[in-house]
């Protein structure tokens, strides 16, 4: 077993930096970490928390009163090279805390991998976010897709790192899960990935119950020696699937302006001049939904399929004709900069050019073509930008109104 101080030192030796650039790291001088690794002084609370911010442990794990070294710990690992954890080694490493998982329950761990479960976060196709709680589940329609996240938290030490994958369990019902290559060294936070149902079926996704499995592999060395590592919060994985929400709502309520409704048979036909839209749905609410979907999704797909080429062009060239009608407010044109990759200071957008827009103010609007213009790119792009971060088709069981009403919407 090492004392908290011989656990410390390792730590400098694996960064390969020494006690005064260690300290630099910490923010705090040289004579307080003599005093911790030579095991004068006991970690803090405060400590901890800046070890765990340096290290990608948790900060109970630098609150121990001892440590097991890492052949306690992760059993038979050779000196060096990737090796993945197999099932003993998982539930020792969670409970050292040298890997957080939280909550971990040990019946999900696998021969080499663990599964993780349902969290309460679903964002719909068409951007409708949702909220489980316990008990409660979503129905995954045959040919839609939803992104949803983890129950669990992980917290990834700098030279461990995790691989995503489906799992048997409903795989074999045609879900197919979607996930990055990897989770990145010392990452911290819920996994968000995308389900996609390719079956005939509609498969029912149940909060708690278990949807990806995670493997777990130790690196030869820790990343990025010397530096510390990348900060990750669920925080932040929300507020990028807001913003994308958002936009992908700007543009949806811009071109709901251009559907036109019409009640046919006690069932209301949604049309959109100009794309070939045309769409019927038990209410108006449903078929503006669909119209608008089915716009999108043609237009992502066209996009990606050269055969489709004509479409996409018909499509470019309705977006550009028409787009100069789409305005944003001062909200509105910040989030938009935001997710095109743009600098937003002092209520001014700064293109790449080192040119700059004012957001507007008050009631005063921007048009999206003014954007457009300023940076060089054809609004039909930036359309294609605010949408595709999400998915376009709307999945939701309507229940028909009591009266059908016919109303025409027109820009």
């Amino acid at each position: 077993m090492l004392s908290p101080g011989q656990r410390l030192r390792s730590l400098i030796d694996e960064l390969e930096v020494d006690q005064n650039k260690f300290a630099d790291k910490l923010d705090v001088t040289r004579q307080t970490v003599n005093y911790l690794v030579n095991d004068r002084q006991q970690i803090s609370r405060e400590m901890a928390n800046r070890l765990a911010r340096l290290s990608g442990h948790t900060p109970g794990y630098w609150l121990q009163s001892e440590f097991a070294e890492d052949s306690d710990v992760i059993q038979a690992l050779p000196a060096r090279g990737a090796t993945v954890l197999v099932d003993e080694q998982i539930v020792s490493a969670v409970e050292s805390g040298l890997v957080a998982i939280d909550p971990f329950d040990p019946s999900q761990v696998q021969a080499a991998s663990i599964d993780l479960t349902l969290g309460e976060d679903i964002i719909a196709a068409g951007g409708n976010a949702q909220r489980l709680r316990p008990g409660q589940s979503f129905e995954l329609l045959p040919g839609r897709t939803a992104l949803v996240s983890t129950r669990e938290t992980l917290r990834f030490p700098n030279n461990h790192i995790g691989r995503v994958g489906g799992i048997t369990k409903i795989a074999r019902f045609g879900i197919i899960a979607a996930h990055g290559l990897q989770v990145d060294p010392s990452y911290q936070g819920r996994l968000m990935f995308c389900l996609f149902n390719a079956g005939v079926r509609s498969y029912r996704l149940v909060y708690g119950e278990p949807v990806i499995s995670l493997e777990i592999m130790r690196l030869a060395v820790p990343h990025s020696r010397g530096k510390i590592a990348a900060q990750h919060s669920p925080a932040d994985v929300e507020a990028n699937f807001t913003l994308a929400r958002v936009c992908l709502e700007i543009v949806r309520r811009w071109l709901e302006s251009r559907v036109e409704t019409e009640t046919v048979d006690e069932r209301v036909a949604a049309t959109i001049a100009g794309l070939g839209v045309e769409v019927i749905a038990a209410n108006e609410k449903a078929a503006v939904e669909s119209a608008v979907s089915t716009a999108l999704t043609t237009f992502h797909k066209s996009c990606d399929n050269p055969r489709l080429a004509a479409v996409a062009s018909s499509y470019r060239d309705f977006f550009a004709a028409h787009a100069g009608r789409l305005h944003l407010s001062h909200d509105e044109a910040h989030r938009v900069a935001l997710m095109l990759g743009l600098q937003v200071e002092s209520g001014v957008i700064l293109l790449r050019d080192e040119g700059f827009l004012p957001l507007p103010h008050g009631p005063a609007e921007v048009a999206l073509s003014s954007i457009a213009e300023r940076l060089s790119t054809p609004v039909e792009e930036l359309i294609l930008a605010l949408t595709r971060s999400l998915p376009a088709e709307v999945d939701a069981k309507v229940t028909p109104p009591r009266a059908q009403t016919t109303s025409a919407w027109s820009a």
